[in-house]
């Protein structure tokens, strides 16, 4: 009687960690998606990516999200072969937000980086101060992805910051699977969301 429950939480176990590298390995693909993305314009720029994102900066935008109460549209910019439109209703929504204000850290160790992308740490410090050594570079702010509908969509914050000033605006990036591939669904302003 106890070796069939044992077996069980084995069997259980062994899903349960197979379930956690695939995600593991949809959420690189799809942060390799967005970067490569990005080379299309930033040609042979140097982009840092710092290997956390800001709380106190999280904070000042996630507090606007308290007040989201409706269901939101997210658009497809341009024309493809899957749906042009997407409606978050606000369940899903309220999850989604949850999930994004936990900021959970993203395993860089094994992830590939694009050429011209290079992982910096980042100082428990005011943002100025970590953006100032960076001079003329693009900084990156990324979150981990947080995958929904059945793991065909994704949604992670991002802020592209260029040189040593505060710039650019913070976004969240909508990514969908395609084929055995994520590609861009559509972007908006954290403010938007």
């Amino acid at each position: 009687m106890i070796r069939p429950l044992v077996l069980s939480i084995f069997y259980l176990l062994f899903l349960n960690n197979v379930k956690s590298q695939e995600n593991k390995a949809n959420e690189f693909e799809i942060l390799y998606s967005y970067m490569s993305d990005m080379k299309e314009w930033i040609m042979d720029r140097e982009v840092v990516v710092f290997d956390k994102t800001d709380k106190d900066l999280n904070s000042l935008y996630l507090k606007y999200w308290e007040y989201t109460e409706t269901d939101t549209l997210i658009n497809r910019n341009e024309p493809t072969d899957f749906k042009a439109s997407f409606i978050l209703d606000k369940t899903l929504k309220k999850k989604l937000i949850e999930e994004i204000k936990k900021d959970s850290p993203i395993d860089w160790n094994i992830f590939q980086f694009p050429n011209n992308f290079k992982l910096i740490e980042y100082k428990n410090l005011p943002i100025l101060d970590n953006l100032k050594p960076l001079k003329r570079k693009i900084a990156l702010l990324i979150s981990k992805p947080i995958l929904f509908e059945n793991g065909n969509m994704a949604v992670f914050k991002a802020w592209e910051i260029y040189g040593s000033e505060i710039s650019g605006t913070p976004t969240l990036q909508f990514y969908k699977k395609k084929g055995s591939t994520w590609v861009k669904f559509s972007e908006l302003a954290w403010a938007s969301f």
